[in-house]
């Protein structure tokens, strides 16, 4: 389990040093003593192990970070301020060293998510069918979609003519006969590089193109070519953007990353409607950002609501304020059973037994289970089917109505749809099923009340804007809509209704990696209730916490409990002898804090070590400590270098990836004690580290060049065990590779100061162990967990 907290050393005058590279690290205890605490970014989601991405304010900014990290910029949006970076290890084993750096110029980080087409089922409806003596579109007799929606009547007024619709999904067969000509220069995001017109995606044999030449077909097959079928806008021009990949024997997403970079790329490039029949769980800033992109510019956006059959708002792009979000229809207006669905629905659209384009094979019987025999079409069930429908749907209104904006467009469909189930909107089927012909004779200028909405949530002094918040847009009768605030604090909704909504904010979300809060305990609340939203509102929104402690000594001293900030400023101080209270004052600022305690007792000069070994002997033997050796090479004491005296612990000369060289034992301890020892480390930073394990939990880690220095372990009382180790994560590498250990020592220790630390009204148990009259207070012992007070 990762934790999210950075180590400090504590000096005089409390003054808080954080470390970055070259640094020892307090790792926290086993996931079951640290449950509320857990950092689980990447728990539950898929996400890719080898790349994450970045969000800067100046290119600078990023340029310094990749190089602390030893990692490579592997794609760049200069017109969203992030790129995505190559890692030297697996995201797993890096993130939480990524949480202790001071990312100064970084707006955010989060991981590359996977996400996956909207697989469509499909079925095996016509068999053999003869083509003698038929003319026109033989097939377009079998597209019931096209019959309910009306399509006939709808070509009367408009077919797609000079619209551009970015199909952003698998590699398209450019070449199929009932595709050709209807192609503009499209974009591959994960090579980079352009599609000229009419390519064909298929590579070689392999079927990684079905998927967008179905979607591309309904939308713009060409219309009486005497081939096939007819697309909804059969004159509207596809612009292919590939964000699937065939690797590894199977078609893979490209990442937020690649499509991020292709939905920038669609609408500088001309594209009028972003058609996405895909999607996956995790909200990425860098998506929304992309989406906020093209909404901004007047660029459409369309999404699947996905094939799961589940209630949902956290799929996306689907998800995010401002997309007109689809599930699929019946040939009955029924919402289909497969149909994703929650109150972000837009509307419906055919998605059951869709007849569409699939590409050529040298095996005409390959179409034999699903389609039509020896010719390249299928039939398929998916909500993949439905968005092309009404993505085509909307180049016929942006025909008719060049000015309409993405509010217009969306409300345009939503208000000439077919109401299904309940009247009014629901969470099934949003406005209903989509009807063209009843749609195109709608006046998009009467929908004129299109909202803009900035959102941002701050501390109680209104300067610290708060990240990772979620904002619940909620109105009757109408959509919800879902955002999530970024690192200035601010969540923003394009293309909303106007209108008086209950707004309710949430977070920040601890687990979220942008939060600067490491406890669900210090998340808070606010509700706005009949919030009026115009044309362009902004709501500022202030957090509040409460925050104080109960603190403690376990011997009389002159001790003096103080909240500081993370400069060493004191916002609160009360002197004591034994047990003191201490309150945020009301009026001070939100931030990030720590709860310090100073002071001295005679009773802490009073004690010997109950273990020690500073390897004076020569060798293993000569302490109080049983130790065992082990690992790929074997440590062992040498006389080249120590803290003190003339001998010291060396690890093994370990030079290949995966190994360790390390040394253990098992104590028993009466009391609370304290572990020290001298540690001094040369290591590739990120790639080989020392390691301390205390009850095979790892508690410290550093690597890098890092100088004698002492390290102050706090050990409950009882059994433990402890292992001294060092990991070679990687084969390359530019250093010794190697640790030194001296003067190890196990002492009674009287010097923990307990506390009970009450934040928001819920209770937190706390402790740390006064080190040269200091110490830190919070559930690691002074591991350097800070309060986020709001």
């Amino acid at each position: 389990m990762l934790h999210k907290f950075r180590p400090v050393l504590v000096v005089s005058m409390v003054f808080l040093t954080f470390l970055v590279a070259g640094c020892l690290r307090l790792t926290p205890p086993k996931e079951e003593d640290q449950e509320r605490n857990s950092f689980g970014q990447l728990k539950g989601y898929e996400v890719f192990e080898d790349r994450m991405i970045v969000g800067y304010e100046d290119r600078e900014a990023l340029e310094v970070f990749v190089k602390s990290i030893r990692a490579e910029i592997v794609v760049e949006i200069p017109q969203l301020k992030a790129a995505s970076i190559k890692l030297p290890v697996e995201i797993s084993k890096i993130y939480d060293r990524l949480k202790k750096m001071d990312l100064c110029g970084i707006r955010y980080v989060e991981p590359v998510y996977r996400r996956y087409i909207v697989q469509p089922v499909k079925r095996n409806n016509i068999g053999d069918i003869s083509l003698a003596g038929q003319t026109g579109d033989p097939f377009m007799q079998y597209q019931w979609a096209l019959k309910k929606l009306g399509a006939e009547t709808a070509w009367e007024t408009a077919s797609g003519t000079g619209v551009v619709i970015a199909v952003l999904d698998s590699p398209i067969d450019g070449s199929h006969p009932d595709l050709e000509g209807q192609f503009v220069t499209g974009y591959d995001t994960y090579n980079d590089c352009e599609i000229a017109p009419g390519t064909d995606g298929d590579i070689a044999w392999e079927t990684s193109d079905d998927h967008g030449t179905h979607v591309s077909g309904i939308i713009a097959a060409r219309r009486d070519n005497g081939v096939g079928i007819a697309g909804l806008a059969y004159n509207a021009k596809i612009m292919p953007v590939n964000i699937f990949v065939w690797q590894w024997g199977m078609i893979e997403y490209a990442g937020d990353d690649c499509v991020a970079r292709g939905i920038v790329w669609a609408v500088d490039n001309g594209a009028d409607i972003l058609s996405n029949s895909w999607g996956g769980s995790g909200y990425s800033m860098l998506l929304k950002e992309a989406v906020d992109y093209a909404l901004s510019r007047g660029v459409a956006f369309i999404a699947s609501s996905g094939n799961a059959s589940y209630k949902s708002s956290s799929s996306y792009p689907a998800g995010y304020p401002g997309v007109i979000a689809v599930g699929a229809s019946t040939v009955r207006d029924s919402v289909a059973d497969f149909s994703n669905w929650g109150e972000y629905i837009s509307v419906v659209a055919p998605g059951q037994n869709i007849l569409s384009c699939v590409p050529e094979y040298e095996e005409p019987n390959y179409f034999e289970e699903s389609g039509v025999a020896g010719q390249p079409y299928e039939y398929w069930d998916g909500t993949s089917m439905a968005c092309p429908y009404v993505s085509a749907l909307a180049a016929l209104l942006i025909e008719k109505y060049p000015g309409i904006t993405p509010f217009q467009l969306m409300k345009t469909l939503e208000s000439g749809a077919v109401d299904l189930g309940t009247p009014g909107p629901d969470e099934k089927s949003g406005y209903g099923r989509i009807e063209a012909s009843s749609t195109l004779v709608l006046n998009p200028d009467l929908y004129d009340e299109e909202g803009f909405l900035r959102v941002r949530v701050s501390d109680r002094s209104g300067r610290l804007g708060i990240p990772a918040v979620y904002v619940t847009l909620d109105r009757e009768g109408g959509l919800k809509y879902y955002a999530k605030t970024n690192s200035e604090g601010e969540a923003s909704f394009y293309a909303i209704d106007q209108g008086i909504y209950d707004i309710y904010l949430g977070g920040p979300d601890y687990l979220d990696t942008n939060s600067p809060n490491w406890r669900i305990e210090e998340e808070r609340s606010e509700t706005i209730r009949g919030a009026v939203l115009g044309e362009n509102t902004k709501i500022d929104v202030a957090f509040k916490s409460t925050f104080g402690a109960d603190v403690k000594t376990s011997v009389e001293g002159d001790f003096v409990v103080k909240i500081v900030d993370i400069d060493g400023k004191v916002y609160a101080s009360t002197p004591f002898s034994r047990s003191a209270f201490i309150q945020f004052p009301d009026l001070a600022e939100g931030g990030r804090y720590y709860l310090i305690v100073q002071g001295d007792s005679p009773a802490f000069d009073e004690l010997e070590p109950d273990y020690a070994d500073d390897f004076e002997s020569g060798n293993f033997n000569g302490g109080d400590f049983d130790w065992s050796l082990g690992g790929d090479e074997l440590p062992y004491v040498q006389s080249e270098t120590a803290k003190d005296g003339s001998f010291s612990a060396r690890f093994g000369a370990i030079s290949d990836m995966e190994q360790r060289s390390y040394f253990e034992t098992t104590v028993s301890v009466a009391e609370p004690s304290k572990l020290e020892f001298d540690l001094k480390v040369s290591s590739t930073p990120w790639l080989c580290s020392f390691r301390l394990f205390i009850d095979d939990s790892l508690v410290a880690e550093s690597d890098g060049e890092l100088d004698w220095q002492r390290v102050k372990i706090p050990l409950r009382a009882g059994q433990h065990s402890i292992r001294f180790e060092m990991y070679r994560l990687m084969s390359f590498g530019g250093y010794e590779e190697t640790a030194w250990i001296d003067n190890v020592t196990i002492t009674r220790d009287l010097s923990v100061v307990t506390a009970i630390v009450n934040i928001n009204g819920d209770r937190i148990t706390a402790y740390g162990t006064l080190d040269d009259g200091l110490a830190v207070i919070d559930e690691l012992g002074g591991g350097g967990l800070w309060y986020s007070i709001f």
